[in-house]
């Protein structure tokens, strides 16, 4: 196992603890019981930065990746949030700086590795879920959920001295 990995692994076990996946899987469920499928086929860029503005955190868009990146510099690890959108869906990615390179990604995928720790026949259709949306109501409290639950793990993850970072 490489120290980045036993980074990565720590995580899990932070994440586990403050019942990551049971919270990211839970909000799915219900955005996705009022999702109608249709999105919001108007939504942009402008749209978006318009909600994250909302959040009161500062995002910066990566137009070749096509994210939006709140960093958080001051933070103990230094901490960063990515969302990227379509006219559907929100993906929220976790990074953490640690002194072996950045431990995280997307909340789906950290949600299944805690899963998957629990009990390794754990699985969840769909395996990735991305966060929906129908309308604009729905769209905000998808990233006020992610910004939260973001907010979280990363009061977490200061309280444990073993990122190096």
């Amino acid at each position: 196992m490489t120290d980045r990995d036993a980074m990565q692994e720590k995580l899990t076990e932070l994440l586990a603890a403050a019942g990551f996946d049971a919270k990211y899987y839970s909000f799915y469920a219900a955005q996705q019981a009022k999702h109608q499928g249709k999105g919001m086929s108007d939504a942009n860029r402008s749209t978006f930065a318009a909600v994250l503005e909302s959040t009161g955190l500062s995002f910066k868009y990566h137009a070749g990746e096509k994210f939006f990146e709140h960093t958080d510099p001051e933070s103990s690890p230094p901490a960063r949030l990515k969302i990227a959108f379509s006219t559907t869906r929100v993906e929220l990615i976790l990074g953490v700086k640690t002194a072996h390179g950045f431990v995280g990604g997307p909340f789906s995928v950290l949600a299944a590795a805690v899963g998957k720790s629990r009990d390794p026949s754990f699985s969840h259709t769909p395996p990735y879920p991305k966060l929906p949306f129908s309308n604009e109501n729905e769209l905000k409290e998808a990233v006020d959920f992610g910004v939260s639950l973001y907010g979280d793990v990363k009061a977490r993850v200061a309280r444990h001295d073993v990122w190096g970072a």
